[in-house]
Order: structure tokens, then sequence, then C-alpha cells
């Protein structure tokens, strides 16, 4: 140490180095747990997206099964219309027929 409590300039150049390599270790370890970081964010956000997928898959395969179903019903459903729409014509021709052969009968 120099006169009056100041550094030598050897001295003070050593601490400065010192100083150096102590912040270069924490900003080496500070990188190292930011690639930690960045690596868990890749595997979440890697885990949310086969998620996705695996959800999406099942909500397009349940579409599908819901189209073909109401495909299905719609079918049935015009059917039976027909069929009542052929029912009543049907009973249309019975009452004609019934209420011609009353007043013949007359």
């Amino acid at each position: 140490m120099g006169e009056a409590g100041r550094l030598e300039p050897d001295d003070q150049a050593a601490m400065q180095e010192s100083a150096c390599a102590q912040l270069s270790r924490k900003l080496d370890a500070l990188q190292a747990d930011i690639d930690a970081l960045g690596e868990l964010f890749d595997r979440g956000f890697d885990r949310i997206n086969r998620r996705f997928d695996r959800v999406d898959g099942r909500f397009n395969r349940l579409d599908e099964r819901l189209d073909a179903r109401f495909d299905s019903l719609s079918s049935e459903l015009h059917d039976g219309f027909d069929l009542i729409h052929a029912l009543q014509q049907h009973c249309i021709d019975l009452l004609t027929r019934a209420l011609a052969r009353k007043q013949a009968a007359r």
C-alpha cells in the first residue's frame, strides 16, 4: 500500500482483475440459469403443443362423428316426414272413398 492509504497501481489492477473475474463467473452462472429456463420453457411449450394436438385430434374426430350422426338423423327425420305424408295421403284417400261410398249408398 502506498502513501496515505492509496493502493499501488499493481494492487489496484489485481483488485480490478479479481472483480472482473468474479463478475464474469456471476454472468456465466446467470447465463447458465437463463439457458436452463429456456430449456424448461421449450419442453413446456412442446408439451403444451402435443397436448393441444391430441385435443385438436379428438375434437376433429368428435366433430366428424357428430356430422355423420347429424346426417343420419336428418335422413331418418326426412324419411319419417315422408312416411307421415304418405300416411296422411292414405288416410285422406280412405276417407274420400268412405265418404263416396256413403254418398252412393244414399
